[in-house]
């Protein structure tokens, strides 16, 4: 697979809230596969909003409700991030409205979510491992351990064509 996994932080606590991050980059990838392969924008369309709502909505709703309370609400790496799932959940609804669909719209998405998990790993755990108090961590990858698993059966595996 062409894609390589982001430079993590090094506490075991910290590395272990970034095993879903696989999943969104290779969904990054699969966007790009498909468009790169002339597949239908309305196929790709479909699995990246059966995605999200299965497997990314629920992640990003974790991470803003358990791991992101590990720093202050006004810290700006917390908010930037918040921002970044905002913005994946316009674009989601965008697609969900059924307005004109084009490659670059489906790209936009991939872009900012390989943006965004890179961001994550890169800058807000960073500061997460810096700033948190070691057992809260803890405490919080207990709670996380309840790690979401994608689903493969989605038949239509346009990325492979």
């Amino acid at each position: 697979m062409p894609i390589a996994k982001p430079q993590t932080a090094q506490s075991q606590e910290v590395v272990f809230l970034t095993r879903e991050h696989h999943d969104g980059l290779l969904l990054s990838w699969k966007i790009n596969s498909g468009l790169n392969k002339g597949v239908s924008l309305k196929r790709i369309k479909e699995y990246v909003i059966y995605f999200f709502e299965n497997f990314l909505e629920p992640h990003l709703l974790m991470e803003e409700q358990i791991i992101y309370s590990l720093v202050d609400a006004e810290q700006p790496d917390r908010r930037m991030a918040e921002l970044q799932h905002a913005g994946l959940r316009v674009r989601i609804e965008y697609f969900k409205a059924g307005y004109a669909m084009a490659a670059n719209i489906l790209r936009d998405f991939a872009q900012l979510l390989s943006d965004h998990i890179r961001f994550e790993e890169r800058v807000l755990f960073q500061l997460i491992e810096e700033q948190a108090d070691p057992v809260a961590l803890r405490s919080v990858v207990k709670k996380y351990k309840n790690v979401l698993t994608v689903d493969n059966g989605w038949r239509d595996q346009f990325w492979l064509k």
